[in-house]
């Protein structure tokens, strides 16, 4: 298994190392035929290896964003009329929760807690009434 985490060919000082090598801080010795300088021990710059590390989490976490549509929902305010989709029925935004994304509305059958993404922003007649219309 360390036969795949040492690359045969000469490192530049620019190429990213594998977990293994971060952890020893040198090469592993495996049967694969190496130079015996290749396996003495090298101080490693932290911080472009955490600087490294940061960029590469940053493009994990876009392509994540991308492949599964993630965005932020905006946040809503006390007393916005809202569409509450479990309870298949129309509410208003008590209050917000003190747990994150979560608010207190109060729907025609009680008050209940609901995560923001169960909840759909109704759009009031003002703002339909704004929009042009299609003839």
């Amino acid at each position: 298994m360390y036969n795949y985490a040492n690359p045969t060919y000469v490192e530049s000082h620019t190429a990213a190392k594998c977990p293994e090598q971060l952890l020893v801080g040198r090469r592993l010795q495996t049967t694969v035929p190496t130079l015996p300088a290749l396996l003495n021990p090298a101080l490693l710059d932290a911080k472009t290896i955490a600087r490294k590390e940061n960029e590469r989490r940053i493009l994990d976490t876009k392509h994540f964003n991308m492949h599964h549509r993630a965005r932020d929902l905006s946040k809503l305010l006390s007393g916005e009329e809202v569409w509450v989709i479990e309870a298949k029925a129309s509410g208003s935004v008590v209050a917000c929760n003190f747990t994150p994304r979560s608010y207190l509305v109060n729907t025609p059958q009680c008050t209940v807690r609901h995560n923001c993404c169960h909840l759909i922003p109704l759009q009031t007649a003002v703002e339909d009434s704004d929009s042009p219309t299609h003839a």
